[in-house]
Parts: C-alpha cells; structure tokens; sequence
C-alpha cells in the first residue's frame, strides 16, 4: 500500500531530510486548502499548524510504509502526522504540530 506524503520544509528536495524521500515516486506540487498557516522559528525551522486561513504549497510524494515509518523517526517528536485535504479535495499526509 502507498500513501501520499506533502512535505513543504526539511523534506523537500535540496533540504537536509531529503534523502528519506530519494526513492519516492515525486507526484507533483500540490497545495493545501486554506485550514492551515505556517509558522517559521527564529532558527528557521518551518512548522505547519492546524487551524490557519492559508493555503500551504509543497511537494507531494508517493511513500511507503516503511519508507513512513524512517520519516516518523526522524521528525522531531513535536511533528506529528496528520491528513491534510489538498485544494483538488484529495488528501494526504503531512506533518504538523499538534
């Protein structure tokens, strides 16, 4: 089984957590209804919250479950999976804080 991943920080290509996509199927740039908003750290850490007025534009993947499962590990224990619904009204996974 296959899932659907929207990554929009550490995990997209160029950046540092990429490599844990370097398999995955790339599908195209996708982007989030507008119940979202991001919010940036002063060391430049991008968070992605619930409960926002923004759409939010990443890139979506085609993912694993073990592949799923080295991404949890390595997400900071404040990130959490969660589905998100696209603008198209599919969903997918993305990381957030709770």
């Amino acid at each position: 089984m296959a899932w659907r991943l929207l990554v929009y920080g550490d995990l997209c290509r160029g950046q540092i957590g990429h490599f844990l996509l370097r398999a995955a199927p790339f599908i195209g740039i996708a982007t989030t209804e507008p119940e979202y908003r991001i919010r940036r750290d002063n060391e430049g850490s991008v968070e992605l919250e619930p409960f926002g007025s923004e759409p939010i534009t990443g890139e979506l993947y085609e993912v694993t479950a073990e592949q799923l499962r080295q991404i949890d590990a390595w997400e900071d224990a404040d990130f959490r999976r969660r589905i998100v619904v696209l603008d198209d009204g599919s969903l997918a996974d993305a990381y957030m804080i709770p």
